[in-house]
């Protein structure tokens, strides 16, 4: 957790016109906490209150600091972020700006009554460490998770040959959901804290992320040229730097678009290593106005599943996260197999079938998933769309070592471009993030 101190000093007076008075806190030194509204604590003469931060652009951080009152002028104060809750938002007018303070002061109220708060405040130093570590190097959780997606290749392989491609995702969402279901029941609490939007986000990333990207990218296919296919898949970073701007207010610097685009060429070379946009000899391009729709579909659904999956994160926990993605996805499977009759006969699946589909859940399913979600959580999702780029990595090793693929030294270059660019990016968003203004 990040600890932020400072000085309070005289403000404008905003706050305590809509009723929510704060402690204007100059603080002392750069951090790399992004501006935003969060829930945290308030250190002050020794005592630790609860408080909803507002990190400003200028070096300043405002504290509701609940259950106190007292004049704070000219002390020192320690602050310790704990969550993120949202975005900074602009309001149309004040009445906007105080229903949003007060829906903020609550959600924080409920959040610190879901722990242990003695425990919180004396948090042991191996536990604060683990949580320092396991922010800076959140993206590679997600580049870790997007390899394991890309690991379940031969068995899918085997398993397309007899049986239908919404059957097989529907077999093994059934047992992810066996799993995630008991974990969901011990994290109610956490479904107490969503809206309706974070609601909405839900059911588009379970039912567009889980099942219509993968349906119109594998029907893209039968209009397009597999290099046609991939190379508009490449879009998909760029719609969710886009989206995560436009939803989220992520900022992004001169150095983010330098480590992107090299990661976006490292990903070009694994996909086309003869530098050529061909995926064997004698391919032509094809541009048909429905495949290339598909395919615009598919990275659509995904790049905004990222950016989506971040926004509820911001609300719960990366195992309501997974969890319902899961169960939500599950439901309207079945009801997809329904309608598209993709129901085998039960005895012609084979016990190599139902094996395969137990490790296809269990490694690229909500293993993966939960450690997806889990470096979600601290990590930004412009950052994360590039981290997910571990995909393409563990696609070529997996096609050369099980599927007798070829990998050449360029895809290898690749490789180590994508592994540098989300180290460089990693890096990059660990420096302070506060712009100080002159």
């Amino acid at each position: 957790m990040d600890v932020i101190k400072g000085r309070v000093i005289k403000g404008e007076n905003k706050g305590r016109l809509l009723g929510f008075p704060t402690a204007n806190i100059k603080i002392s030194e750069a951090i790399s906490v992004e501006t935003g509204i969060y829930a945290g604590y308030t250190k002050l003469n020794g005592k630790s209150y609860q408080s909803a931060l507002y990190i400003r652009g200028d070096r300043i951080l405002e504290a509701f600091i609940l259950d106190f009152s007292g004049d704070l002028y000219d002390q020192e104060a320690e602050v310790t972020i704990h969550k993120k809750i949202r975005e900074r938002l602009e309001f149309k007018n004040d009445q906007e700006a105080k229903r949003q303070i007060a829906k903020d002061v609550s959600y924080i109220q409920d959040y610190f009554k879901s722990f242990d708060t003695r425990e919180s405040k004396e948090k042991p130093g191996h536990m604060k460490k683990y949580s320092a570590t396991l922010r800076k190097w959140s993206p590679f959780l997600v580049l870790l998770a997007a390899m394991l997606w890309a690991s379940d290749a031969p068995f899918r392989l085997h398993l397309t040959k007899e049986l239908s491609s919404n059957f097989i995702v529907l077999a093994e969402h059934f047992v992810d959901v066996l799993f995630v279901l008991p974990i969901l029941l011990f994290n109610l609490s956490g479904l107490k804290k969503l809206t309706y939007k974070e609601w909405l986000a839900i059911l588009f990333i379970a039912i567009g992320g889980s099942a219509l990207a993968s349906i119109s990218f594998t029907q893209a296919f039968h209009y397009l040229n597999p290099s046609v296919a991939i190379l508009l898949q490449k879009l998909q970073p760029f719609i969710a730097i886009g989206l995560a701007g436009v939803f989220l207010k992520e900022r992004f610097g001169r150095h983010f678009w330098l480590w992107t685009a090299i990661a976006i060429f490292g990903a070009y070379l694994i996909s086309f290593p003869t530098l050529i946009p061909k995926t064997y000899a004698d391919e032509a391009f094809n541009f048909n106005l429905i495949g290339i729709s598909l395919a615009l579909v598919a990275a659509f659904f995904w790049g905004a599943s990222t950016v989506f999956g971040k926004y509820v994160l911001n609300k719960t926990n990366f195992k309501v996260m997974t969890s319902l993605r899961f169960i939500v996805a599950f439901i309207f499977l079945i009801f997809l197999n329904i309608a598209q009759n993709s129901f085998p006969k039960f005895s012609s699946i084979t016990k190599t079938d139902l094996l395969f589909i137990f490790i296809i859940a269990i490694t690229s399913g909500v293993i993966s998933m939960f450690i997806y979600y889990q470096g979600l959580e601290y990590t930004r999702a412009s950052v994360a769309t590039i981290a997910e780029l571990g995909f393409p990595i563990a696609a070529i090793l997996v096609n050369w070592l099980f599927i007798s693929g070829a990998l050449s030294l360029v895809q290898l270059l690749g490789v180590l471009i994508i592994l540098g660019a989300v180290f460089g990016l990693t890096k990059h968003i660990n420096k302070p993030e506060i712009i100080l203004q002159k």
